[in-house]
């Protein structure tokens, strides 16, 4: 049975997310003031209202499912046609934004799958390991192999019977950037051997920080 979705009091009658926000056109028949048409934008609750928390946009459908939503920028008018072109506005500003922050991306790794992986998706837990993403859950625009890559550290679908649909937090390890996920979208554990030159040098220099502070901390 069909679920209509809402943001505010106006039904969503077409949507798109690019990035981390989700770009959406809302109808409302019956608005008090005759303002029946809205545009805005939708994302989930980051850090600040949700402790713990910052979404990349590599994570947005999975947090669109799992955390309350915020809209943003909202527009309402009586005019169909003037809201239906701020839509499109909307659409091409996050598009030419994500298209910059990626432009800016000093390389683009390889789409990584199971045979990369050591351990799958349903064998051991996860915690402090550094899980490979199934590509089709990302967005078509982060769906290469530097957003694939996390590192839990913490949620109820770390332990090895978790159901699909069990949370995991984590960090993206190629922004630094929190998020959540769930556990049916992970192929399984990265093996060591498949590490990309990348991964390794920012390990190393993780390694290297922590050393510094034991040095400093202990004398």
């Amino acid at each position: 049975m069909y679920s209509p979705r809402y943001a505010g009091d106006y039904v969503i009658i077409n949507s798109i997310a690019i990035g981390n926000r989700e770009v959406v056109l809302g109808e409302n028949r019956n608005h008090r003031d005759g303002l029946q048409y809205m545009c805005g934008l939708i994302r989930p609750q980051t850090v600040m209202e949700t402790p713990g928390l910052a979404l990349s946009g590599s994570d947005f459908f999975e947090a669109m499912e799992i955390l309350p939503l915020v809209l943003e920028r909202e527009v309402c008018s009586s005019d169909y046609l003037t809201i239906l072109s701020l839509y499109h506005d909307y659409i091409r500003s996050q598009r030419d934004r994500v298209g910059y922050e990626l432009s800016r991306l000093p390389l683009r790794d390889r789409i990584y799958t199971e045979n990369d992986c050591r351990q799958n998706s349903w064998e051991g837990d996860l915690l402090d390991e550094i899980i490979v993403l199934c590509a089709e859950s990302l967005q078509p625009e982060y769906r290469i192999g530097n957003f694939q890559f996390v590192r839990i550290t913490g949620g109820e679908g770390v332990f090895e019977d978790a159901a699909d649909n069990a949370v995991l937090f984590g960090e993206t390890i190629f922004t630094g950037q929190r998020g959540i996920w769930k556990r049916g979208n992970v192929l399984g554990v990265l093996s060591e051997n498949q590490y990309p030159d990348w991964l390794l040098d920012l390990l190393y220099a993780e390694e290297d920080l922590a050393e510094r502070k034991e040095v400093v901390t202990h004398g």
